[in-house]
């Protein structure tokens, strides 16, 4: 009884230090949670800033869409204008043609004017020298008049052909600015888009390995539970024997001691008054007749006041009879 009363109470440190045990590694998780807990708030802080890149980024692809499609208003202002110039052309060729029908029309006109006043002048020499005369002094004014003309047509076909070329050159120029703007701006554009996937693809890689090494948050089995949780503790198996719950039957030894009757009365009187009367009927009963087996199913009720613990108690039952009084006096 005592080796096992013993190994109830040494169960019981090992259950006190398993706990103990399970309560510093309970603080540890909770350590870890608090951790795990400021790392997901880091981390939804850098995914906060990699969603405001990317809003910026969508923003930054409309603004160069924009700019795309401004690109192709101009492409089509300069088509317009290519076509408008083509149109000037066959204005001024048509002017051209126009004025040369006129200087036709009018040397036409002259010659004839000049073949008839020649003809009616014939007769009279004086008047034909006189015709002479004005004919020569007519022809280098008309030719004049003709190299005038041309000179100012060709005169104004290169201002105009200066004045297309210019506006020209300076919408190609603008172009080809905006063409480089917007090259830059992909550029850049494509390579923060890169720097954010790589850092978007880093934190995934470091989310799934910090979700890898957390065994107990993927292994844990209860619902709604905060990570880290350790698993539920398993019900206690305390050290537990049938025999205690059994009457036994003691076979008690004869004592060597004699029998002195003035040892009784002292024990008698140090139990209490209201288990006195049954104890001294026992044992005055027993120690008179000399019996030494000693049966567990009569009334124990005074030895647990007499003897206050379950100790004491079990000590009292493996001792003989005669030595009762003994005992008590070692007790008390």
């Amino acid at each position: 009884m005592y080796a096992r009363k013993q190994n109830a109470i040494e169960q019981n440190k090992l259950l006190q230090e398993q706990l103990v045990g399970k309560m510093r590694e309970l603080s540890f998780l909770e350590t870890e949670y608090v951790k795990t807990k400021r790392e997901a708030t880091e981390w939804k802080k850098k995914f906060d800033y990699v969603f405001r890149e990317n809003e910026l980024l969508s923003v930054e692809t409309a603004k160069l869409d924009a700019a795309q499609k401004q690109i192709g208003f101009l492409h089509q202002e300069i088509q317009f204008k290519t076509e408008e110039t083509e149109a000037l052309r066959g204005l001024v060729t048509a002017l051209e043609a126009s004025n040369k029908k006129n200087r036709r029309r009018n040397m036409d006109s002259l010659n004839t004017a000049i073949s008839t006043a020649a003809t009616s002048n014939r007769s009279s020499s004086g008047s034909e020298s006189g015709d002479a005369r004005k004919s020569d002094k007519e022809n280098p004014e008309v030719s004049a008049l003709r190299n005038e003309n041309s000179a100012l047509v060709k005169d104004l076909d290169r201002k105009d052909h200066e004045l297309k070329y210019e506006y020209f050159c300076v919408l190609k120029d603008r172009v080809h600015e905006l063409e480089t703007t917007l090259d830059n701006e992909q550029a850049m554009q494509v390579s923060r888009l890169k720097e954010n996937q790589e850092t978007i693809s880093r934190l995934e890689m470091q989310l799934a390995r910090h979700n890898n090494h957390d065994v107990r948050a993927s292994n844990d089995s209860i619902n709604n539970t905060p990570p880290s949780t350790p698993p539920p503790m398993p019900p206690q198996q305390f050290y537990h024997n049938d025999e205690d719950d059994i009457l036994h039957s003691d076979v008690v030894p004869t004592s060597a001691i004699p029998y002195d009757p003035a040892v009784l009365d002292r024990f008698l009187e140090k139990v209490p008054f209201a288990h006195r009367d049954g104890a001294s009927r026992i044992l005055r009963v027993l120690l008179g007749t000399n019996v030494s087996v000693w049966n567990a199913t009569e009334d124990w009720s005074f030895m647990d006041v007499a003897f206050g613990s379950s100790e004491s108690r079990d000590a009292a039952r493996c001792v003989p009879v005669f030595d009762i009084a003994f005992v008590w006096e070692s007790l008390c």
